[in-house]
């Protein structure tokens, strides 16, 4: 269970992170 849980927030982390970057992206480009 403890994995799982690790791997959950590392999705999470990872997803929140490309979230991020595209809303970066968006922001520069609709500027």
């Amino acid at each position: 269970m403890k994995e799982s849980k690790t791997l959950i927030l590392t999705i999470k982390f990872i997803v929140g992170f490309v979230v991020g970057a595209a809303g970066v992206s968006l922001y520069f480009l609709l500027k």
